[in-house]
């Protein structure tokens, strides 16, 4: 019986014995091997490029009521020295930065540094045909040489020259900086849910960014000119005269923000085609957000002139003369409004951005390339003559190139 009883244990041990090794095979065939798994995770990866981002948020622009007459005067028809001061459509820079995620390991540790300025220079001016206006005054000599006898002569032509140029020029230098600079630890809390080349970083750390701008702008304007007739002489002289204003306004002004805060993220990246090896494109995508802490400075200058002309140009003819007169009034005013501004104060500036974007990786190689929005709300002071709170945007393309280094 005892004999019995072993045989049967033996054959359960065999069979158990077989099962554990069949599926230990089953697995081993339906999973793939670390050799042949492994993506060639680098430890570091150093990634370098460049972007071109539109620009929003750094300001208002300096105008006058001299710039903003209804209808709109001829030398503003083909761009108003108002619309001259927008900023420059693109800003140009560059980035880079640097990855480390220690072997065997889910925790990533990254720095990160964004620059880029731009500049924007106009010197545009646009001035009307420069018109004459004359013979159209009159004189009686008859009455002018005998005044107390009827007239008996014919009345002969006065001759009146009045410039008709208006003209607008616009003298526009533009800058701005801005540099953002990012330290963080994360972790890969993919779990392999992309594919094993996949990831999904969650990020903690720290972000300082400095923005600045500057903005300097002059215009000079004689938008309209008036015609109007003038008797002289006891009414035997008439002729027609004009009269305009010359206008000047200087606007300078640099702003800025300096801040640091926390920042927390959300990047990830899964593939969609290929291998590691053989070449594998990836769909990349991510969100951040920071709380930035810091000082917002603002320093503002304007004033605008302007001067009052009333040229008359006049001849007539007596005793066999033509004699010619020439006047100027003119009087000047100048406002300021206010007294320059220096502003500065603490401010707490949200921060939110995204990206999307592909990637082609062979090796320890990538090339990525994709689309950005980063807004610092409330960053800048835009005010002329107060306060104002304006959120800085930067919106636009980049390519990056990153190689990894020590598998």
């Amino acid at each position: 019986m005892s004999e019995l009883i072993k045989q049967s244990d033996n054959r359960a041990t065999i069979r158990w014995k077989l099962l554990t090794g069949a599926s230990a095979l089953a697995i081993a065939a339906s999973t793939p091997s670390m050799a042949e798994d492994d993506s060639g995770h680098p430890l570091l990866w150093i990634e370098i490029g460049g972007d071109a981002d539109i620009l929003s948020g750094f300001g208002d622009r300096f105008t006058a009521p001299f710039l903003e007459q209804t209808p709109t005067p001829t030398p503003f028809l083909n761009g108003s020295p108002v619309d001259l001061q927008k900023p420059p459509r693109f800003t140009f820079g560059g980035e880079g930065s640097i990855t480390f995620q220690p072997e065997d390991s889910d925790w990533v540790f990254s720095a990160g540094i964004k620059y880029g300025r731009s500049n924007n220079k106009h010197n545009v001016h646009h001035q009307t045909k420069t018109g004459v206006v004359g013979h159209n005054g009159y004189y009686d000599l008859h009455k002018f040489i005998f005044p107390s006898t009827p007239s008996r002569f014919t009345y002969l032509p006065t001759y009146k020259y009045v410039s008709g140029q208006k003209f607008a020029q616009t003298t526009l230098d533009q800058s701005e900086r801005h540099l953002v600079v990012d330290f963080q630890v994360g972790k890969d809390v993919g779990l392999g849910m992309f594919g094993h080349s996949g990831t999904s970083v969650l990020s903690a750390g720290v972000r300082m960014a400095r923005f600045g701008s500057h903005s300097d702008v002059k215009i000079r304007a004689k938008p309209s000119i008036d015609f109007y007739s003038v008797t002289a002489l006891g009414g035997n002289i008439h002729y027609t005269t004009g009269r305009w204003s010359t206008y000047y306004l200087q606007g300078a002004a640099d702003r800025s923000f300096h801040g640091i805060g926390p920042s927390l993220s959300w990047s990830a990246s899964a593939p969609i085609a290929g291998t590691v090896q053989d070449g594998e494109l990836s769909i990349d995508w991510g969100i951040n957000g920071a709380v930035l802490f810091g000082r917002q400075k603002a320093k503002v200058s304007h004033h605008t002139t302007r001067r009052d002309l009333r040229p008359e140009y006049y001849t007539y003819f007596q005793t066999n003369v033509y004699h010619r007169y020439h006047t100027t009034y003119y009087f000047t005013h100048y406002k300021r409004n206010p007294a320059a501004q220096n502003r500065s104060r603490n401010v707490t500036v949200p921060n939110f951005g995204a990206t999307i974007g592909l990637s082609y990786r062979i090796e320890d190689a990538k090339l990525s390339i994709g689309y950005r929005a980063d807004y610092f709300f409330g960053a800048m002071d835009g005010g002329i003559d107060r306060a104002k709170k304006t959120t800085l945007g930067f919106n636009g393309l980049f390519a990056n190139i990153s190689i990894g280094i020590g598998d």
